[in-house]
């Protein structure tokens, strides 16, 4: 066996999983003398990978869900818009005005409150699926709107 082969399987050898806990503890790692880690569980990575999954399904799910209502806010807000002679506060209050449909932000909101909220609310995964949907790309310009005017410090 040449020292290319022995490499390869004494990489292999330290990724071995060993089921007995007496021989795991005597088991050592060939390229670095270590003793094998013993107690790896996977299920905290597992819920995480789960967790991120569901956030992201719920975001896509109220972008798609709230986009006709996301719409409407959008149109009302340039409305308003064009009807003041461009005032972003006009832009603002037509964006908050009721719509009829449920908006992106409802339907997170409504979410949440029946039990469905993933973490502390604000997961990233949820706003990309939000983002991935067309609603969100409503509620992106409600916030930047918002943005802008916290940044012109116009009232």
């Amino acid at each position: 066996m040449n020292t290319l082969e022995e490499a390869f399987l004494n990489s292999l050898a330290s990724r071995l999983v060993i089921e007995d806990e007496a021989e795991a503890k005597a088991a050592v790692n060939p390229r670095t003398g270590q003793p094998f880690p013993t107690g790896i569980s996977l299920k905290p990575a597992m819920g995480a990978v789960a967790e991120t999954v569901g956030a992201g399904l719920k975001g896509a799910a109220q972008g798609f869900g709230g986009f006709s209502g996301d719409i409407i806010s959008l149109a009302r807000g340039v409305y308003e818009l064009g009807k003041s002679g461009g005032d972003l506060d006009a832009f603002l209050a037509g964006l908050e005005k009721p719509t009829g449909l449920p908006t992106t932000e409802d339907l997170k909101e409504a979410l949440d409150d029946i039990g469905l909220k993933v973490g502390s609310g604000e997961s990233p995964a949820e706003t990309v699926g939000e983002l991935l949907a067309p609603g969100g790309y409503v509620k992106a310009a409600k916030k930047a709107g918002r943005a802008v005017k916290k940044m012109t410090g116009t009232k």
